[in-house]
C-alpha cells in the first residue's frame, strides 16, 4: 500500500497542485516544537524539532482500517503560520477498509482525485479556517465574507470571496449571487466545508465521491481567495453543470411539483428511468434504483408529495442520474459487460447512449444503456453534426431522433439520439485534457501530449522505473524521489538518494532563485497510525508575487474553533515560519458521515447501479 500511495497517487496529485498554485515564500524552515503533532497522533521526527525543513507544507500520510466508519479518506490541518494563519502542517489518512491498490486506470484516476481533494482541505478549504483567511494586500483577516440566506425554504451558508464570486456569477449568469453556496447536509463534518452538491454536482470539492469529477476554477478561486495562494486557472477543467441557467437554478426548486418533472436539464425525470449521465460518461438511473421514503424529509424538498428521497445524500433531494457501475463508458475493463459485445466501445472518449438495440431479431422491450464513440463535426451554419460508431460503421445521429443501427451490424431496435448541438457543445467544452494534463503535458487538439516519463490520457501515470539517475535530472522534484536527496557517490559518477534537501543536475543544489514551493509528505503508513517510514519531498511551482513576503509576527490570541469545539492557543513570539502552537483537535477536520449503500441490481438487465460511493472527502 505504501508503494501505491507514494508512487501512484502522490506524484500526479502534487504535479497538478504544483502547476496550479503559487505561494508567498517562507524565509525560514518549518519547525515543530512539540513531541507530537496532529492531535498527538504523530510523533514529531527529530529534524522538525531542530533545524526544521525547507517546505511550505508538511503533510503526514497515515492509514487506518476502519470498518465501522464510512469514509475513504480524511484530512485535517494541524498547525498554522504565526504570520498569516496559513496551514503549515497537516495530515491525510486513507481508510484501507474501503481503499486498496489497483491497476485499473479509471480507479487510479479516482484515487488521485481523492488525494487532491484531501490535500485541498489541508491547504485551506475548511470551514474551521474561514475566519483565518486574509486580505493579501494588508495581511489582515477577512471579515464579513461568510453569510447565510434562505433558499427554497431552508438556510444556506455561502462564502463570498471576490476571486470566487465573480467567476460564479459569470458561470451561472446570476449577477446578484452572494457567493458560493456550501454544503448544508451530512452533519457538521461535511456541511460547510464543501461546495453544495445540488448546484456544483461533479466539482471535485463536493462532499462525496461522484463520477467524472472536475478540478475547476471554483476551488482554485476559493484557494486564491484565502489570501495565501495565487492560482493559475489554465489548469482548471471546464464544467458545464448549471452553465448560464440563471439565478433560478440556484434558488428555485429543482423539480416542478405540479408536473413532477425536472425544472432544469441538469436534473432528471422521471424517477428510476434509465438515462445518460450528465457528462455522458455512462448511463444510469434517475434519482434512485429503488425508491424509498422518509418521514423526516424537509417539506421544501418533498417534490413528489409522497416523502420520496433520492439516493444522493447531498443533493437537497434533487434527482440526478446515478451511473451504473458496469456502464461507465470510459472503463475499458468493462468491455466484456457490453450488451452488444464488440459493437459497443468502452474506453477513453466513449460516451453513454440509450435505446432498444439488441443483437437478436427483436428490439428490447425497454430502454437500455450503451457505450459508443461519438464524433462531432462543426458545420458551416454553426450547427454540429453528430456521428456515432456502432461496430465498424459510423452513423449520423439526427437531432432527438430514434435511428436504426447500420444494416451490416445485424442489430435490431433503435438508438435514441440527443440534440447534436447540446451534446457536442458539452463534450467539446469540457474537453479531454483532464486537470490541464496534470502539469506534465500540453493539451493539443483536446488531447494530452505528455512529457517524457508520464503517460495515460491525462499524463497521470508514471511510465518510467524509479532510479537515482532520474533524481539527478534537471527537474529533480518531478521524479518519485520525493523527500530524498540526489547525492553523488564516492566516484562522483552515479547518484544515490538520501534523506535531505533536493539536489540538482550533477549533484548541485537547486538554484536559489527558482524558489519552488515545497511540500514535505511524511508517510506514517501501517496500522492506525504506524511509524514514520518514508519522507517524501514534493516541490510546487513557488514564486514571489505582488513583491510580498511573509514577515515576522506574533501568533494571534483567543479561541480557535473546530466544528464548534473551542480550542485555545497562546501568544508566542517564535521566529518567523516556526509554526503557531499546535492547534489540538479532538477529531479530524472533515470526515463525511454519508451512508454507504450496497450495490443494487437494476431491473432484469442485471446492470449494477452506482452506490453512493463511499465518501472521498473531508
Amino acid at each position: 500500500m505504501l508503494n501505491y500511495i507514494q508512487n501512484v497517487l502522490i506524484p500526479p496529485a502534487i504535479n497538478l497542485l504544483q502547476a496550479a498554485l503559487k505561494v508567498v515564500p517562507l524565509s525560514k524552515n518549518i519547525t515543530i516544537d512539540t513531541d507530537t503533532t496532529c492531535s498527538g497522533e504523530i510523533s514529531t521526527p527529530s529534524i522538525y524539532k531542530t533545524e526544521g525543513v525547507a517546505a511550505d507544507l508538511v503533510l503526514f500520510i497515515t492509514t487506518s482500517n476502519d470498518a465501522s466508519s464510512n469514509y475513504v479518506a480524511a484530512a485535517e490541518f494541524c498547525s498554522l503560520s504565526l504570520e498569516n494563519s496559513r496551514p503549515l502542517v497537516g495530515k491525510l489518512n486513507y481508510n484501507l477498509y474501503y481503499f486498496s491498490p489497483t491497476t485499473k486506470d479509471v480507479t487510479i484516476e479516482s484515487h488521485v482525485y481523492t488525494t487532491i481533494h484531501e490535500m485541498t482541505h489541508a491547504l485551506g478549504f475548511s470551514s474551521s479556517l474561514f475566519s483565518s483567511y486574509i486580505d493579501p494586500t494588508t495581511n489582515q483577516p477577512l471579515t464579513g465574507h461568510v453569510g447565510t440566506k434562505t433558499v427554497n425554504g431552508g438556510e444556506v451558508t455561502y462564502i463570498n470571496l471576490p476571486s470566487l464570486t465573480s467567476r460564479l456569477r459569470d458561470h451561472f449568469n446570476c449577477s446578484t449571487l452572494e457567493g458560493a453556496y456550501l454544503e448544508n447536509e451530512g452533519g457538521s463534518l461535511s456541511a460547510g466545508s464543501h461546495f453544495e452538491r445540488r448546484i456544483f454536482f461533479n466539482e471535485y470539492m463536493t462532499a462525496s465521491g461522484i463520477r467524472d469529477v472536475k478540478f475547476t476554477e471554483f476551488t482554485l478561486a476559493l484557494l486564491e481567495g484565502t489570501g495565501w495562494y495565487e492560482a493559475d486557472y489554465t489548469y482548471a477543467e471546464a464544467i458545464t453543470y448549471g452553465k448560464n441557467r440563471g439565478c433560478d437554478f440556484l434558488d428555485a426548486p429543482c423539480v416542478d411539483i405540479s408536473t413532477e418533472t425536472s425544472a432544469f436539464p441538469e436534473f432528471c425525470s422521471p424517477l428510476t428511468a434509465i438515462q445518460p449521465y450528465w457528462t455522458r460518461r455512462g448511463v444510469g438511473v434517475c434519482g434512485a434504483q429503488t425508491l424509498t421514503t422518509s418521514n423526516s424529509l424537509d417539506s421544501n424538498w418533498n417534490y413528489w408529495q409522497n416523502d420520496t428521497v433520492v439516493s444522493d445524500a447531498y443533493s437537497d433531494n434533487c434527482p440526478n442520474v446515478r451511473i451504473y457501475t458496469n456502464i461507465d463508458c470510459e472503463d475499458s475493463s468493462l468491455q466484456s459487460s457490453a450488451l452488444l459485445e464488440d459493437q459497443e466501445s468502452y474506453g477513453y472518449g466513449s460516451k453513454g447512449f440509450i435505446g432498444t438495440l439488441s443483437s437478436g431479431k427483436s428490439p428490447l422491450s425497454s430502454v437500455y444503456g450503451y457505450c459508443f464513440l461519438p464524433k462531432c463535426t462543426l458545420q458551416g451554419n454553426g450547427d454540429y453534426e453528430l456521428q456515432v460508431q456502432i461496430g465498424s460503421s459510423w452513423v449520423t445521429c439526427e437531432n432527438n431522433a430514434k435511428i436504426n443501427p447500420p444494416s451490416k451490424s445485424g442489430l435490431s431496435g433503435k438508438l435514441n439520439c440527443p440534440d447534436a448541438n447540446d451534446f457536442c457543445n458539452q463534450i467539446t467544452t469540457e474537453g479531454n485534457c483532464r486537470g490541464g494534463c496534470f502539469g506534465r503535458g500540453s493539451c493539443v487538439n483536446q488531447q494530452c501530449e505528455c512529457e517524457d516519463g508520464w503517460g495515460f490520457h491525462d499524463c497521470i501515470k508514471k511510465t518510467y522505473t524509479d532510479n537515482c539517475e532520474r533524481c539527478a535530472g534537471l527537474d529533480p522534484w518531478r521524479t518519485s524521489c520525493y523527500g530524498e536527496t540526489c547525492e553523488c557517490n564516492s566516484n562522483n559518477s552515479t547518484c544515490m538518494c538520501e534523506l535531505g534537501l533536493m539536489k540538482g543536475s550533477a549533484c548541485t543544489t537547486v538554484a536559489s532563485e527558482s524558489k519552488p514551493m515545497i511540500f514535505i509528505i511524511c508517510g506514517a503508513v501501517g496500522g492506525v497510525i504506524g511509524v514514520i517510514v518514508v519522507i517524501l519531498l514534493v516541490r510546487f511551482a513557488r514564486k514571489l508575487y505582488k513583491s510580498r513576503k511573509e514577515t515576522g509576527a506574533e501568533a494571534k490570541s483567543g479561541s480557535y474553533s473546530s466544528k464548534g469545539s473551542g480550542r485555545q492557543f497562546e501568544n508566542t513570539t517564535q521566529a518567523m515560519v516556526t509554526i503557531r502552537k499546535d492547534v489540538t483537535l479532538n477529531m479530524p477536520i472533515d470526515i463525511v458521515d454519508v451512508e454507504v449503500t450496497t450495490v443494487l441490481q437494476a431491473m432484469a438487465t442485471s446492470r449494477e447501479v452506482e452506490p453512493s460511493e463511499k465518501t472521498i472527502s473531508c
